[in-house]
Parts: structure tokens; sequence; C-alpha cells
């Protein structure tokens, strides 16, 4: 009587949990008539998590193919795009990459570049927002800008923001790091220019929530 009535428990394996906290990361090519994608695709021991990255990325990668496609289908002076990847960190339940899209039109001699920042719970696979990691007010964000030599200099002078730039990575610790678009918020000869804003995210919510 006592056997039948007994339940095993098996701990849950802690090299297992701490394998969930990273994900494996390989590129993806897609060359079609004047598009030269490349992309991540990520692998984790969860699959829930793994569907859930991919396919936000896919996602974006296809608004990007179809958008061009139907721009060269209605002009003549075709567009060509060129997108490759750059992961910022892959450690500490965060998955964090930027993917960058060059656009040049046929005859121009220079592009434009976007960088598009995706950050992920990797035991989740939710994507997060900035608010998720403290968020972050538009005053703030200039009194970074204001605070960093460097940043200002490749600026240009002084920022204002007519809209709060969406844009942001995370490294290993967390931190936050703001995109500044090229012509967008900032002159073209500047580029894109990156803002270290620091941990946000003890103001408000925590990461893994």
């Amino acid at each position: 009587k006592t056997d039948r009535g007994t339940v095993e428990v098996i701990a849950p394996n802690a090299e297992r949990y701490l394998e969930r906290k990273e994900v494996a990361v390989s590129p993806i090519e897609s060359s079609t008539d004047h598009l030269n994608l490349v992309f991540p695709e990520v692998k984790s021991v969860s699959p829930v998590v793994e569907k859930a990255i991919n396919k936000t990325i896919k996602k974006y990668v296809s608004k990007v193919q179809n958008d061009v496609q139907k721009l060269n289908d209605a002009e003549s002076t075709k567009t060509n795009v060129i997108m490759y990847y750059d992961v910022k960190t892959d450690a500490n339940g965060i998955f964090s990459v930027l993917i960058h899209t060059y656009t040049v039109r046929d005859g121009d001699a220079n592009g434009v570049n976007f960088v598009k920042g995706f950050t992920f719970n990797t035991t989740t696979g939710r994507q997060l927002s900035l608010y998720d990691l403290g968020g972050l007010s538009k005053q703030e964000l200039i009194n970074a800008v204001n605070n960093n030599q460097t940043v200002k200099d490749a600026i240009g002078g002084d920022v204002t923001f007519d809209t709060m730039p969406k844009e942001f990575y995370t490294t290993d610790d967390y931190s936050v790091v703001m995109i500044l678009q090229q012509d967008v918020h900032t002159i073209h000869s500047a580029g894109t220019v990156y803002v270290p804003v620091g941990n946000l995210r003890d103001r408000q919510n925590d990461i893994i929530k």
C-alpha cells in the first residue's frame, strides 16, 4: 500500500534550465532581384520560444521584402536592399539582435541605412519593449545625448526629437542603447548613432515578468 501511494518527484535538470537562457543563431539567406537578405534564425531547447522568436523576425523580413517588391513593380527606377544582422547579446535570458537594412536606388551614389532592434526574453520567447526594460522619456534621452560627447560629436550639435526613437538593443547586463536613425534623427553624414542610456529596468518592471 505504501509503495502504491508513493509519487516519484524528479528534480529539474539545472543544466537544462541554463541552456534555455541562450539560443543558437544561424544565418538565413534569401536573394531575389534587387534584394540580398541575410537574417537570423534561432534554435532553442523550447519549441515555443523558437517559434515565437522566428515568427517575429520573419514577419519583419517579409514586410521589408514585400514593400520593396511593390515599390519596384510601380516604379522604373528600382530600389535595392541589402540586409544583414548583428547579435548584440545572447545571455542572461536575453537575446538582442539588430537587423540592418541598407536601401539604395539605381543610379544613386549613396543609400540609407535603417536599423531594426529586436530584444527577446529567451525563457518565454516574448519580445520586450522599452517599457519592459524600465521605460525612457524624451527628455531623459536628450540628457543622455547631451552628457555623451562622443554622441554629440557624431550628431554635430544639439539634438531635439519630434518623435521618440523606437529602436533599441540591450547588452549582457540589461543596459539599453537607443538607436538614432540616419536621415530621421540625424543628418545623413552622421549615419546611425547609438546612445547608451544605462540600466532602466529597476525603475519599473522586472525584465523577467
